[in-house]
C-alpha cells in the first residue's frame, strides 16, 4: 500500500503470479536536462548582475543564447502539469503586484528551477522504476500520488533498441515500442540502463509472441 511519499513496492504493482525480470531505475542521465535548465537560469541571473562589466559582452551574449537554447523545451516539449500552472500563476500575480526588479526575478527563477531539479533527481532516486516481467512492461512513478503506464507483451509488435553517442558512452538506451492499436502508453522508454539486457529480455520473455 502506498502511503503518500513511500515510494511502491513490488506487491502495489504486479498481479499473482507475475514474474519480474528486469526492475531499474532509469540512467542518471534522466536528470541531465533539469540540471542544465536550473544551470541556464543560473547563468542568466548571473548574467543580468554583470549587465554592467566591460569586456564581457561577447561571452555574455554567447552564453545567453545558449541558456535560451537548453530552456527552449520548458515550453516547446516539456509536459505542464496542473502544480506546474498554479505556481507560474502565482509566481506572475506576484511579479505584477510588486515592482520586483530583474535580478530579483532571476533570482526567484534560480530558486524555482533549483526546487524543480531536487524533486526530478528525489523521483528518480527513490521513486521511478521500470519494470519487465514475464506479462508486460512498466513504467512506475509513486511520487505524490500513484502512476503505474503497462504495456502487456501480447500487444507488442515491433520493438527497437537505440544508442547515441552519449548513450554509448555513459551506458545507456533508448527502447522503442510498437503494439497493436493506436493507443500506446509506453511507446518510447528513454535513459534505459542496460539496454541490451532489456532488449534480450523482450525478446525472450514467454508471453510474448510476433506476428
Amino acid at each position: 500500500m502506498n502511503w503518500f511519499l513511500f515510494p511502491l513496492s513490488d506487491k502495489d504493482v504486479l498481479v499473482t503470479g507475475e514474474r519480474v525480470l528486469y526492475r531499474q531505475r532509469r540512467h542518471w542521465a534522466a536528470t541531465l536536462p533539469e540540471f542544465a535548465q536550473f544551470l541556464a537560469v543560473l547563468f542568466l541571473h548571473s548574467a543580468f548582475s554583470m549587465r554592467t562589466t566591460t569586456g564581457m559582452n561577447e561571452v555574455l551574449f554567447l552564453g545567453t543564447v545558449i541558456a535560451v537554447l537548453v530552456l527552449l523545451p520548458l515550453f516547446t516539449r516539456a509536459r505542464w502539469e496542473t502544480w506546474h500552472l498554479v505556481v507560474v500563476a502565482i509566481v506572475i500575480f506576484w511579479v505584477l503586484q510588486s515592482r520586483v526588479s530583474i535580478v530579483g526575478l532571476t533570482s526567484l527563477l534560480v530558486l524555482l528551477m533549483g526546487c524543480r531539479f531536487l524533486v526530478r533527481a528525489v523521483r528518480w532516486a527513490f521513486y521511478q522504476r521500470t519494470y519487465l516481467t514475464d506479462r508486460r512492461v512498466m513504467e512506475v512513478d509513486g511520487f505524490l500520488g500513484i502512476q503505474v503506464d503497462s504495456m502487456p507483451l501480447t500487444k507488442v509488435t515491433d520493438i527497437m533498441l537505440r544508442r547515441t553517442a552519449l548513450g554509448e558512452v555513459l551506458g545507456y538506451g533508448t527502447f522503442r515500442v510498437e503494439s497493436a492499436g493506436q493507443d500506446q502508453a509506453l511507446s518510447e522508454l528513454k535513459y534505459l540502463l542496460y539496454p541490451e539486457d532489456f532488449h534480450d529480455m523482450v525478446v525472450a520473455a514467454p508471453t510474448w509472441r510476433a506476428p
